[in-house]
């Protein structure tokens, strides 16, 4: 087979598997944004601690997860 620029590149790209996903840390975050009325990457960046002085949004997403009868996580806020 003669090498071409095309059957070099396919030959020597790798087949990957696709990376398993774990379980969600925040099941259900796109509901609750909209719930309390903010977006979800907002709402994620507050609960994993890297946007400061969000108290008030922390304080509303535990009620609403006590609302739901849902347990809340214990680091909720904190960085990593």
């Amino acid at each position: 087979m003669k090498q071409t620029f095309r059957n070099i590149r396919y030959s020597s790209m790798k087949q990957t598997k696709h990376k398993q996903r774990n379980e969600t840390e925040f099941p259900g975050i796109c509901r609750h944004a909209a719930a309390l009325d903010v977006a979800r990457p907002h709402l994620w960046m507050v609960l994993k601690g890297q946007r400061k002085d969000a108290s008030g949004l922390i304080a509303k997403y535990k009620r609403l997860l006590r609302n739901e009868g849902r347990a809340i996580p214990a680091n909720l806020g904190q960085a990593a």
